[in-house]
Order: C-alpha cells, then sequence, then structure tokens
C-alpha cells in the first residue's frame, strides 16, 4: 500500500533537463565572476604598490659637513 505513494515523492525531486541547464548557467556566471573577481583585486594590489596613497619623497641623509656659501663683496 505504500508504494504507489514513493514514485510521487520521487518524481517531485527530481531536476528537469531545463532547469539543470539553467543551474550549469549559473554556476558557470559564479565561476567567470570569480575568476575576473581574482583577476581584477590582483592587478589592484600589484597597481597599490607603486601607485597607491602617495607617500612623501624620501629625505636625504644629512650631510657630514653643510653645503658651501658664498659670500658675495
Amino acid at each position: 500500500m505504500i508504494m504507489p505513494a514513493l514514485p510521487q515523492t520521487v518524481l517531485a525531486e527530481t531536476i528537469s533537463g531545463d532547469q539543470l541547464t539553467q543551474l550549469a548557467a549559473v554556476m558557470l556566471g559564479l565561476v567567470v565572476f570569480a575568476a575576473i573577481f581574482a583577476l581584477v583585486e590582483r592587478q589592484r594590489s600589484r597597481r597599490g604598490k607603486d601607485h597607491g596613497e602617495k607617500q612623501p619623497p624620501p629625505i636625504d641623509p644629512p650631510r657630514s659637513t653643510p653645503p658651501p656659501r658664498y659670500v658675495s663683496d
């Protein structure tokens, strides 16, 4: 008596071919998005080292002797 109810439950849990195609398209879209996101973040991190925040120019180390001064007569 329980057997006739079993095929209805199995049919309710199956995925149609159209749904499977849509699911595959969504999964492929997520993979492509993740790959593009990773590439953009890699480029941004590389540019951050070169063109990131403007750092002040390095300060020259102090000389041991002061620069010569010219005195005009």
